[in-house]
């Protein structure tokens, strides 16, 4: 029973860690309030949703996680749910040998990571008495293509007009012209 499980993700990773059963009553609560909220109830006497009843709208959520599941068990190959259970075949990413070694005991961690005390520190930040005073993030979480406003992104517009230059894409061709026809696709030789 958690609060934290409302991805396929979250799913997946407490079934192999050994988990039989997930309740995700939050994610159940929150289905419950969209539900009831007056913009989706618009919605469904305007027929842009589908009308339905909480326990239905509950029930297409279980069906979709479950479907979630599905998707990720096929790409592994694995085809019941029971040899998946516990089978602990990943691979952590980010934790140090501390967490590792009391959570997920077994679990391969080539990299290292948060300790318990990072761990610790980020959950209390996280808490709503904690944050007393109005912290201010500098780009919001958002990826801005400005150098100086935000993060530096491998698949930036420079990097694009790099390849572009690289490979002589004649850039007086669009992509909606009948680019096939033109010697070499529309590339310079």
């Amino acid at each position: 029973e958690t609060g934290a499980a409302w991805s396929t993700h979250h799913f997946a990773c407490l079934v192999g860690y050994g988990a039989n059963a997930v309740h995700p009553y939050l994610a159940l609560e929150t289905v419950k309030q969209w539900h009831g909220q007056d913009k989706t109830q618009k919605m469904m006497e305007s027929g842009k949703l589908k009308k339905t009843s909480v326990a239905e709208a509950q029930e297409n959520y279980r069906v979709a996680v479950e479907n979630g599941l599905l998707k990720i068990l096929s790409k592994m190959g694995i085809s019941l749910l029971t040899s998946y259970s516990g089978a602990q075949i990943f691979e952590a990413l980010g934790l140090g040998d501390d967490v590792i070694d009391r959570s997920f005991k077994g679990t391969t961690s080539r990299i290292g990571g948060l300790s318990l005390q990072d761990i610790a520190s980020e959950t209390i930040m996280m808490r709503p008495e904690s944050v007393k005073e109005k912290m201010k993030l500098v780009n919001y979480g958002y990826y801005k293509p400005v150098p100086k406003l935000g993060e530096y992104h491998v698949n930036s517009s420079d990097l694009a007009k790099l390849l572009h230059d690289a490979i002589g894409l004649d850039k007086s061709v669009s992509a909606a012209t009948t680019r096939d026809e033109l010697e070499n696709d529309g590339v310079k030789p």
